[in-house]
């Protein structure tokens, strides 16, 4: 199994319950969950809208990293094409190394 690069500023990466996101700061922040507890985790932004909209705030604690944006080699035109790239490369990613807990 490959080691998981250490998260970094724009870095698509899937939280623990498998949602798609972009790392939007460097390093870990403190974040407040639903039920109040606090932590430190990686925070961005969601890509899909698996449990939220896209756009909503994203974090994980463990992210896994697929790559950073300044690695892919394509251009998005629309929304429609956008999402299926990013399904697709998740769909790779948990092909790989399974579902994140």
């Amino acid at each position: 199994m490959a080691q998981n690069p250490k998260p970094r500023k724009g870095d698509i990466a899937i939280c623990g319950i498998g949602c798609l996101g972009l790392i939007t700061k460097e390093g870990e922040k403190e974040v407040t969950y639903a039920d109040g507890n606090k932590g430190r985790a990686y925070v961005g932004i969601h890509l899909t809208d698996k449990v939220c909209k896209i756009g909503d705030p994203w974090s994980s604690r463990n992210p896994r990293v697929l790559c950073n944006v300044e690695d892919i080699e394509f251009v998005v035109l629309d929304n429609k094409h956008q999402k299926k790239e990013l399904e697709h490369i998740a769909y790779f990613e948990r092909s790989r190394y399974g579902r994140f807990d």
